[in-house]
């Protein structure tokens, strides 16, 4: 009878995570439950009430799963059942409409509250098989430069510039439009958002990967409680992937942040583990994960299961990202590599660095080994080359050019990388 017990408690609370799902207040999902859970009592009869899951507490008090009750006739002396369980073949009935029901309801809420990427991944699990069995079958071929394999260096510490668009900002600097680098062409992100609408939202970083665009937005929502409170707000957080051939935008994830909800004048919030995102935008992804930059670490989020897990890097200066592994300056200022899939970090060799920037084919450096002055090297730090013999306290680049602020007069300059004799030239 344990067993039995347990399924009715499991079915009763499937069905409530499937009410909150399907009505979305909690107020009324609380109200609702407690009827489904009372009415019984009220409405029908005691030989009824054991048809039902109910809790176990309140089967006990009502006096059920005591066995077959047996009274004698004091005349005929024959056995007269005054109490029956249910019966087994009833019974098996019973608990598989239960079990069904139960799993029923669960797909049902997998499949309302997982992320809009998620959606896909049925069909997109044909083309996942096929995919590696290419790989496997090519597993003897050169690799790819980074541009064919759509994966675009990202830098921290590039703000709004991205690899072939910049984010042009309006008279109150917030961000009007992308405009792409080579052919001038303005694109409007999510329909126009910074026009002064109802819950447009702000966009507050962007992250390029190939022919898409990701950009995050935050926006405030109010609404009307059904039990009357129109005080009810929650901040969102969402990503937003634009397609710069098709311009088709899809939101790939989205989260409630803060809320200022209240029930019956009792005002609460939930849970505080998303409350960095109040405060840290920069972000960027792979095909299973979300990396949020804070200033002590990054938060690395699982796309499918929304599990937060913290990867202890030191993240107050540059983070650069090449779709695999993070770029990054340790404690000693050495520049460090964490292999995101194997959770591994290496030192390049023979670069301690003031500032640096990654490109597709180069790592652009402070080398403070040499009185701060401009280096580049490959990816895995060979091939040295000394850019510019200025001093310099930041550096990016933009294009085919390097921009860097001279350490003497804290001056802007420009470098252009096709001319190997251009002299810096002053920005402004």
């Amino acid at each position: 009878m344990a067993a039995i017990r347990c399924i009715g408690c499991l079915a009763l609370a499937v069905f409530i995570l499937f009410l909150s799902v399907l009505v979305g207040k909690y107020a009324l999902t609380l109200l609702i439950a407690v009827a489904v859970t009372l009415l019984p009592y009220l409405a029908l009869t005691s030989n009824q009430i054991h048809h039902l899951p109910l809790p176990l507490a309140f089967l006990m008090a009502a006096d059920f799963f005591k066995g077959t009750v047996i009274s004698s006739d004091s005349l005929t002396g024959e056995e007269i059942v005054l109490f029956q369980e249910v019966g087994r073949g009833e019974l098996q009935i019973l608990i598989g409409i239960l079990l069904f029901a139960a799993i029923g309801m669960l797909l049902w809420v997998r499949r309302k509250t997982a992320n809009q990427w998620n959606k896909r991944s049925k069909r997109m699990g044909y083309r996942s098989l096929a995919g590696l069995l290419c790989v496997l079958t090519l597993s003897g071929c050169a690799i790819q430069p980074a541009e064919q394999r759509g994966i675009t260096a990202y830098n921290s510490s590039s703000d709004f510039g991205i690899h072939g668009y910049e984010m042009i900002f309006d008279d109150e600097n917030r961000p009007a439009y992308l405009q792409n680098l080579s052919s001038e062409e303005k694109i409007v992100l999510d329909r126009s958002p910074f026009v002064e609408t109802t819950n447009a939202g702000t966009i507050h970083s962007i992250f390029y990967q190939g022919n898409d665009v990701y950009y995050l937005k935050t926006k405030t929502e109010s609404y009307i409680d059904r039990v009357g409170v129109y005080n009810s707000t929650a901040d969102i957080v969402s990503i937003t992937r634009l397609d710069t051939q098709t311009l088709e935008e899809t939101v790939i994830w989205e989260q409630i942040i803060s809320t200022g909800r209240s029930i019956l004048g009792i005002e609460y919030e939930v849970s505080d583990q998303w409350s960095f995102l109040t405060k840290y935008s920069k972000f960027f992804l792979d095909g299973s994960s979300l990396f949020f930059i804070c200033d002590s670490n990054i938060r690395k989020i699982d796309r499918k299961t929304n599990q937060i897990s913290i990867i202890d890097i030191y993240a107050n200066k540059n983070i650069a990202f090449d779709g695999k592994n993070i770029f990054y300056l340790n404690q000693f200022s050495k520049l460090t590599k964490y292999d995101t899939q194997a959770a591994l970090e290496t030192e390049i060799a023979g670069v301690v660095a003031e500032n640096f920037f990654l490109t597709e084919e180069k790592i652009f450096f402070i080398n403070r080994m040499d009185n701060y002055k401009i280096y580049s090297c490959n990816l895995d730090g060979n091939k040295q080359e000394k850019v510019t013999d200025a001093p310099a306290i930041y550096i990016t680049v933009k294009g085919q050019s390097i921009f860097y602020t001279d350490k003497r007069d804290g001056q802007q300059y420009s470098i252009c990388l096709t001319d190997s004799n251009c002299s810096p030239k002053k920005v402004g």
